[in-house]
């Protein structure tokens, strides 16, 4: 997920030296993947330094990811974030992709609908309230629920529409009410809901007006 978004930023606002880093860890994962899918190699110590590799490929893309997120985002800082408190029309992210939550803010905005539709963050996109290119979006608002664990539970209590991005989705339940309002992204998946392709957020944005004032308890 880390070398996934790292990718998306690189593009635009990666150095030289990033693309190296980059290419490094993909040539760790892709040895890994050739090292482990073959089965031919039954040296335990071999074994161990490889997943020392893989440890020190997933420090380095960590750091990358970072290095990234503050040439595109700013300088994080600490702030304070309502919980749990909710109006207007919604959305609610839940993941980690700070890029797709960037480009979300954005299209709403040339939209004209700023003052329209709010979004949410729930779990690990609390962080994004941190960085000071996203807080000048003044409809993004507050936390809703806790960790990722809790989300099948915090879906069915949010009367809008929800995007799951990045590894973060908790499968909906059979009897779920909120499938028909649940939308994934990229790598995300799952039966019944709608896909976000392109970046094209039409049909999301749509349905968000289409739905009454969000409530959350």
């Amino acid at each position: 997920a880390y070398r996934e978004h790292a990718r998306e930023l690189i593009e635009k606002h990666g150095s030289e030296d990033e693309w190296k880093t980059l290419m490094e860890i993909d040539d760790v994962m892709a040895e890994t993947l050739y090292f482990g899918l073959t089965n031919v190699n039954f040296n335990f110590d071999e074994h161990i330094a490889q997943l020392m590799k893989v440890g020190n490929a997933g420090v380095k893309v960590m750091d990358l990811l970072s290095e990234l997120h503050t040439k595109a985002l700013g300088i994080p800082t600490p702030v304070e974030v309502t919980q749990n408190k909710a109006e207007g029309k919604g959305i609610l992210v839940s993941g980690h992709n700070l890029d797709m939550l960037e480009k979300l803010l954005k299209r709403i905005e040339e939209r004209g609908l700023s003052d329209t539709i709010n979004v949410y963050t729930h779990s690990e996109m609390l962080s994004a309230h941190g960085y000071p290119h996203l807080r000048k979006y003044k409809n993004l608002k507050g936390n809703i629920g806790k960790a990722w664990f809790d989300q099948t539970d915090v879906f069915s209590k949010w009367n809008g529409t929800c995007v799951v991005n990045t590894n973060c989705i908790v499968p909906p339940k059979k009897k779920a009410t909120y499938v028909d309002r649940l939308y994934n992204y990229k790598i995300v998946g799952v039966e019944g809901t709608k896909k976000i392709k392109n970046n094209d957020f039409s049909e999301l944005i749509e349905q968000t007006l289409s739905l009454p004032d969000v409530k959350f308890e």
